[in-house]
């Protein structure tokens, strides 16, 4: 076979324009489930815009949370780099995402009605992973588990555990110091 093909004459395998022709099919079967999770969530953002903007207000004020603003970006930067390893899988609604977006719902409302705001906005970040396990199917969503779990930073909470970290971060270090025979007053 290698005796037949002439020396310095190109040869195009069938096989690269099958693989070329199957990323484009992958591609195209993607672009309508991805726009329709984009649109999706942002419509969550919209749909409880009290709850977005009392988030993104709370990281304007408080320096303690103003790493809020880069949480979205780094979800959304880590999906992105993912898109290739994506293809592999076919996009397939799970139906039973409804139910838990429901019930998800039911906890935002109860939450709003009694002024709960840290659990308002728990719930409304915690139907984002949920949209995208429903429209997309739980390969999708276990693919991209950690940037959706991510999501969950952008919520400010915790501030009324920092003494509490405060006091086990100086345990710890007195500890350590002990450890190693440096003397330390506690």
């Amino acid at each position: 076979m290698a005796d037949q093909i002439p020396p310095n004459s190109e040869v195009t395998l069938p096989e690269t324009s099958v693989v070329a022709n199957g990323l484009a099919e992958r591609r195209r079967l993607w672009r309508t489930p991805a726009i329709l999770t984009i649109a999706l969530v942002l419509a969550v953002f919209a749909i409880f815009w009290q709850t977005s903007w009392s988030m993104v207000s709370i990281w304007i004020r408080s320096e303690t949370f103003t790493h809020g603003f880069l949480i979205l970006p780094i979800s959304a930067y880590l999906i992105w780099q993912r898109r290739k390893d994506l293809l592999q899988y076919t996009p397939a609604p799970n139906w039973w995402g409804i139910p838990l977006l429901v019930g998800l719902g039911l906890v935002w409302l109860v939450a709003h009605s009694a002024s709960v705001l840290v659990l308002e906005q728990l719930a409304m970040m915690a139907m984002i992973p949920t949209l995208v396990w429903t429209v997309l199917g739980w390969q999708v969503a276990w693919a991209i588990a950690f940037p959706l779990a991510f999501l969950i930073f952008a919520v400010p909470m915790g501030e009324e555990l920092i003494p509490y970290m405060m006091d086990f971060t100086a345990d710890f270090t007195v500890s350590a110091l002990q450890l190693t025979g440096i003397p330390v007053y506690h």
